[in-house]
């Protein structure tokens, strides 16, 4: 079953160039697979956890592969490791203590599916954390689509304060200042003083 179920994820992600399906995609995996194992209770949310499993299995067992002096057997699927290696695995997580016996079965064909998302990291697993559920597993898938979607875009919501965008914005219209140049007073000539201070004292008398 899981050899076939590779086959039918590797012939979506060559049509499709990605393994960010849409639910109508994960719908017609789903019906494919139910086509070829009838006697199997399958449907869609199986189908989906027993994707995340599988990717997990692989990014495990990616991580002791890639590890220093860890060696590999493609046709046996067996890893050759010291045992200090495999104490070290062991004390971090349980769950590479599996990969001792029975390796990771078609792990050439998974490395076509899963390898770039486990090259970016998104997939990553804490070797000190348990076992991830079904539904971390989940959460993961979920966080590594978001990161996806949402590069390079930023969510612009219109519906919110949309009072405040939709109100006219009154701005001070700026005032204009006449500059007034300042003109210097008119110099008067002694005779012209005393012509000026006789008239003063002429009308001051005559007020009289």
């Amino acid at each position: 079953m899981e050899f076939a179920f590779i086959k039918i994820m590797l012939e979506k992600l060559r049509r499709a160039h990605t393994t960010t399906w849409k639910q109508t995609t994960w719908k017609e995996i789903t019906a494919e697979m139910v086509n070829l194992f009838s006697d199997q209770q399958l449907c869609l949310q199986k189908v989906k956890d027993k994707h995340q499993r599988m990717k997990t299995n692989f990014t495990r067992f990616s991580e002791i592969v890639r590890h220093t002096g860890v060696g590999w057997d493609a046709d046996t699927n067996i890893i050759t490791a010291d045992q200090d290696v495999w104490d070290m695995f062991a004390k971090k997580n349980m769950a590479y203590k599996a990969f001792r016996s029975k390796g990771c079965n078609h792990y050439d064909l998974q490395k076509q599916l899963f390898s770039s998302l486990v090259a970016t990291g998104a997939l990553r697993i804490s070797s000190t954390d348990p076992p991830p559920t079904l539904e971390e597993e989940r959460r993961l898938n979920e966080e590594f689509l978001s990161r996806g979607k949402g590069k390079g875009k930023q969510h612009v919501d219109l519906e919110e304060d949309s009072d405040e965008s939709d109100c006219l914005v009154h701005v001070a219209e700026p005032m204009i200042i006449e500059s007034r140049r300042r003109v210097p007073k008119r110099r008067l000539s002694k005779s012209s003083q005393i012509q000026e201070c006789m008239d003063l004292f002429k009308e001051s008398y005559t007020k009289q």
